[in-house]
């Protein structure tokens, strides 16, 4: 399966890379990071979020994986900073 990020960037810098499902992670400059199924359609709410006053992500802009060890990686521009989430059930 593939999993697409992204995030208003130029196609040099949106890399698909090979995960077990099938889900497109979204960086929101709202301060939020989003995870669909690949295959939604429409307006589907998001599988899963992670944000509010405990994620600590005020505007996110990066973003990288650790499949292996079911870790997401997010930058924040505002806080300056690199926050790790243990999310193994999306591997």
């Amino acid at each position: 399966m593939t999993l697409c990020v992204w995030r208003d960037l130029p196609p040099p810098f949106q890399r698909p890379i090979q995960t077990p499902a099938p889900i497109l992670i979204v960086l929101a400059s709202a301060g939020f990071v989003g995870v669909w199924n690949i295959r939604d359609r429409g307006d589907a709410p998001p599988h899963a979020i992670i944000k509010g006053p405990y994620s600590q992500l005020l505007h996110p802009t990066g973003l990288a994986l650790n499949v292996k060890n079911g870790e997401l990686y997010v930058t924040d521009s505002i806080r300056n900073g690199l926050f790790t989430y243990l999310v193994p059930e999306l591997f």
